[in-house]
C-alpha cells in the first residue's frame, strides 16, 4: 500500500499540499500538467465560508485545498461526485472549473446526492456562490444514475452512506484511461473496520483495475486516489 501524510508541521497547509501533490505526481497519480492556483483556491474559500449554510461537514481545511489542488493540476473535463450532501464535499472538487476559484474550463460537473432535502440545500449553496449554472446537480440513487451516464467521467468522486464498491462498478467502464477516482473518509475507523471498505481498498489496489492508488492522509479521514 502506498500511502502519504502531508502533515509535516514545519509546513502550513499550502506547503503540505504543494508536497502532496508533487509526490502524487511522481508516481504518476496525477498526470495533468496544471498548477494549484492557491490565490483562486483562497478566492474560493472566502467564498464558499461566507455563503454556503453548512450543517456540519467532514472536510477539513486541509481536505479542501488538496481535493481542489489535486483537480486544478489534472483539469477532468467531467467530473461526477456522489454523495454530495448540502455541496460542500462537491465545491471543492470541482472549484477550478467554476466561480469565483476558477482556473480552467470543464465539460461537465455532476453532483449526486440521493436525498431530494439535501440535493436542494446543495442547489441553494450553490446558487449563492454564482454557480448552479455551470453545474448539475442530480437527486437520485447514484448507482442508477451512474449506470446511465453516456460520457466519460475524469474524475469520479465517492463521498456516500453506502459500500463504495458498487457505486466504482456502475461507474468504472465509464472512467477515461489516466481518469481518477476519489474516495474520502477510507482512514476513518468506522468506515475502515466495514468488510465492504477493505473489499472496496483491495479492489482499487489491484493493478489489473487501477494503475496506481495511494492513501493520501491529511487529516484522520483521508482520501484513496486512485488513477485509470
Amino acid at each position: 500500500m502506498k500511502q502519504l501524510v502531508p502533515q509535516n508541521p514545519k509546513l502550513d497547509e499550502r506547503g503540505n499540499i504543494d508536497e502532496a501533490v508533487r509526490q502524487l505526481q511522481d508516481w504518476g497519480v496525477l498526470v495533468g500538467k496544471g498548477a494549484c492556483n492557491h490565490a483562486s483556491f483562497e478566492a474560493l474559500r472566502k467564498a464558499v465560508h461566507e455563503h454556503f449554510k453548512v450543517p456540519w461537514t467532514s472536510i477539513t481545511p486541509a481536505m479542501e485545498r488538496l481535493l481542489y489542488a489535486i483537480c486544478a493540476v489534472n483539469r477532468p473535463r467531467n467530473i461526477v461526485a456522489v454523495g454530495i450532501f448540502c455541496g460542500n464535499t462537491l465545491i471543492w472538487n470541482i472549484g477550478p472549473a467554476c466561480g469565483p476559484g476558477k482556473c480552467y474550463a470543464a465539460q461537465r460537473l455532476v453532483g449526486i446526492e440521493v436525498q431530494p432535502d439535501r440535493a436542494g440545500m446543495a442547489r441553494d449553496n450553490l446558487q449563492a456562490i454564482g454557480v448552479m449554472d455551470s453545474v448539475e446537480v442530480i437527486a437520485g440513487d447514484g448507482h442508477e444514475i451512474l449506470r446511465e451516464i453516456d460520457y466519460p467521467i475524469h474524475l469520479l468522486y465517492l463521498d456516500c452512506d453506502c459500500p463504495y464498491k458498487p457505486m466504482l462498478d456502475a461507474a468504472y467502464d465509464k472512467v477515461s484511461e489516466g481518469g481518477l477516482v476519489i474516495a474520502h473518509n477510507t482512514i476513518h475507523k468506522g468506515w475502515a473496520k466495514q468488510e465492504s471498505s477493505q473489499e472496496y481498498l483491495a479492489h482499487v489496489r489491484d493493478t489489473s483495475v487501477f494503475r496506481e492508488s495511494v492513501s493520501v492522509e491529511p487529516d484522520d479521514l483521508g482520501i484513496e486516489v486512485s488513477v485509470r
